[in-house]
């Protein structure tokens, strides 16, 4: 009977050791990688939720201002964390610091907005928000 490892026990068991350090120290790279910090890509998408949240709500407004006779054509200001237009928008999420968001005469929507990290564009015709970093020309 044995009372104690071979050498390719302990060879094995270094080995594991090996990998496992291995895997827990590497950048993966393909369709593992992680680009960004995981804090900022969670306010990233927190905030694409609040600016979905946002387009939703100004699409009820514009089916709500037909019904109230309201012109449909409308344009929502955010400055410095609050909504200064006259008609204000209900939606749940954050708001945004700056932007706005417009609504023609056919419920198309265009916005542009950011939260001082991050800015998101659409314009009328695309189907689908855009996000990037804040730069100084987020607003045009």
């Amino acid at each position: 009977m044995k009372k104690g490892f071979a050498l390719i026990e302990l060879i094995a068991v270094l080995v594991v050791l090996a990998l496992i350090y291995y895997i827990a120290t590497t950048n993966f790279t393909g369709n593992n990688t992680i680009e960004e910090d995981p804090i900022d890509y969670a306010s990233k998408e927190t905030f694409e939720i609040s600016a979905r949240g946002i387009i939703k709500a100004a699409e009820n407004d514009y089916m709500r201002s037909f019904s109230q006779n309201v012109s449909p054509d409308v344009t929502y200001v955010f400055e410095n964390g609050l909504q200064v237009s006259e008609r204000k928008l209900n939606f749940g999420g954050s708001i945004p610091q700056n932007g706005y968001v417009t609504v023609n005469i056919e419920g198309q929507i265009k916005l542009a907005i950011e939260d001082g990290v991050w800015c998101i564009k659409k314009d009328f015709f695309d189907q689908d928000i855009n996000t990037s970093e804040l730069t100084d020309n987020c607003l045009n």
